[in-house]
């Protein structure tokens, strides 16, 4: 299958990146067709916002089912979808991105819906959304990691509509937080994994590629769950494929790929690219040793004259 790529309004020295960045992706099997934006549907639209031309495409791909990269040099500008990429990141770095983007896609495809699917697509983007299935509403806020509702049965009830395929969204543009004054909140980590766990026989396979996490998740409402905890501590350690990561933690296969779809879905999960971007332990500070005499006066209470340089 060719994945259909369109370029608007990017200078043409960013343009160039990409066109090397997509001969990397065909250099690993992955069948790309690059283009100008033409107005016609693609599979993904790279797109500068800081072009008359890349703010129309833009808008036009918010109103179909496109996915979205884009570059601004505003950092505070907020968009209801999309992913950010930096216009000076390299070849290399865009090659990743790109490959990010389809792997998540080609995972989505046919395989998941719902509320599941609306937190795919918002997952780690830091925006805030309001999902509906029928006289259920829930507000998914992303940049806090929790997801509100106007009651606990009704977070209930979404986790066991989760892959309903009914699931509305729409974007908050303006958020305040007098908003989810009188709703009640749970962890989005907590939710997602609760939800998928209960889905876990309906959910297909992840992907064979490696993951792993990026963020520790939120599971204080599972204290003890044994499962939860070996997952994550073994998926924040290092990168594994999820068949080797359920072998590894003594579970099923199933529990391992709906833990790592609700990780996904919150934002918290990645592709393993095999750099080392995650403290494991914290590094002990080497002081230096402190010389016999003020160990003595430290130790008997005493004063010693100041001396000064």
């Amino acid at each position: 299958m060719k994945v259909h790529i369109g370029l608007a309004g990017l200078p043409y020295e960013v343009e160039l990146r990409f066109w090397l960045a997509c001969k990397l992706l065909m250099s690993s099997s992955t069948s790309v067709q690059l283009h100008k934006w033409d107005g016609k549907s693609c599979d993904i639209l790279i797109t500068d916002l800081d072009s008359e031309q890349g703010q129309i495409a833009y808008e036009l791909a918010m109103h179909s089912d496109t996915r979205v990269l884009f570059l601004s040099k505003d950092q505070y500008i907020e968009h209801p979808a999309g992913t950010r990429i930096d216009k000076h990141a390299t070849a290399s770095a865009i090659a990743k991105t790109l490959e990010n983007m389809l792997a998540t896609s080609s995972d989505q495809d046919g395989a998941l819906q719902g509320l599941l699917g609306i937190c795919l697509v918002q997952g780690g983007n830091g925006h805030e959304v309001m999902a509906s299935n029928g006289t259920i509403s829930v507000v998914l806020r992303q940049g806090t990691r929790r997801i509100y509702a106007s009651s606990r049965d009704e977070l209930e009830v979404a986790k066991l509509q989760l892959l309903d395929a009914s699931w509305a969204s729409v974007s908050i543009t303006a958020p305040c937080e007098y908003q989810y004054e009188g709703l009640v909140s749970e962890s989005l980590d907590n939710f997602l994994v609760s939800a998928c766990h209960h889905h876990r026989s309906k959910l297909a396979p992840i992907s064979d590629a490696a993951y792993r996490l990026k963020l520790w998740p939120d599971l204080i409402a599972f204290p003890d769950n044994k499962e939860a905890r070996r997952l994550s501590s073994a998926l924040y350690r290092k990168g594994w494929h999820v068949e080797q990561l359920a072998e590894h933690c003594g579970v099923s296969s199933e529990t391992a790929h709906a833990f790592c779809w609700a990780m996904q879905a919150s934002g918290a999960l990645k592709l393993d690219d095999g750099s080392q971007d995650v403290a494991i332990e914290p590094v002990n500070e080497v002081l230096p040793p402190i010389p016999l005499v003020q160990r003595v006066v430290r130790h008997f209470g005493l004063k010693t004259r100041q001396t000064h340089a």
